[in-house]
C-alpha cells in the first residue's frame, strides 16, 4: 500500500516539503489567471477567492513596473498586521502565494521560495 504522501502530485508533495521546514505557514500555486492549482490556502475566504485576488495584486504590480521603470517583477511582499503575503513567479503562467506569520523570516521564505520555482520548473515542467 502506497503512502498518502506516494499518491501526491509532485507539485503537491514539494509545496508540502517547503512548509513544513518553515517558515511558511501555507504555500499554493495560483495561474496568473487567478485558479488554484495547487497547494492549500489559510485563508478565511474560499480558497478559488483567494487565488484570484492574488493573481490580481501580482497583475497589478506587473502593470505598474513600467511607471516606476522597473525590469521584472521578483517578488511582492505585502504586510499586514498579523503576517506577509508572498508572491513569487513561477513562469509566465503561475505564481507561488505564501502566507507568512514571522515577519523576520521574510528573506529565509523568499529563498525558499526560490528553490521551490527552480525545483517545480524542473520536476513540474507543465508549469512552465
Amino acid at each position: 500500500m502506497e503512502s498518502k504522501t506516494a499518491n501526491k502530485k509532485t507539485e503537491e508533495r514539494i509545496l508540502d516539503k517547503l512548509v513544513s521546514e518553515g517558515p511558511l505557514t501555507s504555500c499554493s500555486i495560483v495561474s496568473r489567471t487567478g485558479l488554484l492549482v495547487a497547494g492549500d490556502s489559510v485563508s478565511q475566504q474560499k480558497k478559488e477567492t483567494f487565488a484570484a485576488m492574488t493573481a490580481i495584486v501580482f497583475s497589478a504590480a506587473e502593470a505598474v513596473k513600467g511607471d516606476v521603470k522597473a525590469g521584472k517583477v521578483d517578488n511582492i511582499v505585502a504586510t499586514f498586521e498579523g503576517n506577509r503575503l508572498l508572491l513569487f513567479p513561477v513562469s509566465s503562467n503561475y505564481i507561488l502565494v505564501g502566507v507568512l506569520e514571522d515577519s523576520q523570516a521574510t528573506e529565509k521564505a523568499l529563498r525558499g521560495m526560490e528553490e521551490v520555482a527552480t525545483k517545480l520548473r524542473k520536476e513540474a515542467p507543465w508549469l512552465n
